[in-house]
């Protein structure tokens, strides 16, 4: 994810994000890419005011794409509500495109699957059905 909108998630939301760590030097510590940016900024939303409400003890330690959906691990106080929201978030990244939020479908690539839109899957070499 763009390093402005992470900081941007990450500041308005330091509890559920307060140990969450780059898996490697340099990178991102959202690895997606910005078109579900959206989708994370609502899940976040409800997963701060989740943790304020149990006083800190849910944080979120990965965010990343995986077979072309959006994965979400949290640690802590993770109710069936919570897991709830996680898996309802996912499954919307399935349908949207990650690099640039449009509808998308899962397409193949490059010894990769991500999810995206026709004109990025051309855009950067996926097959098109």
């Amino acid at each position: 994810m763009s390093p402005w909108r992470e900081k941007a998630l990450l500041l308005e939301h330091p509890t559920i994000y307060r140990l969450l760590e780059s898996r490697f030097a340099n990178t991102e510590r959202l690895e997606c890419g910005d078109g579900w940016y959206d989708i994370i900024a609502e899940l976040s939303g409800k997963l701060e005011a989740e943790a304020r409400r149990v006083r800190d003890d849910l944080t979120v330690i990965q965010v990343k794409e995986k077979l072309g959906a959006l994965r979400i691990y949290c640690r802590g106080a993770v109710t069936e509500a919570v897991r709830d929201w996680v898996a309802s978030a996912e499954c919307h990244s399935m349908r949207t495109c990650e690099f640039c939020g449009s509808p998308g479908t899962l397409r193949k690539g490059a010894g990769r699957m991500r999810t995206l839109c026709a004109p990025c899957a051309v855009a950067v070499g996926y097959l098109c059905d």
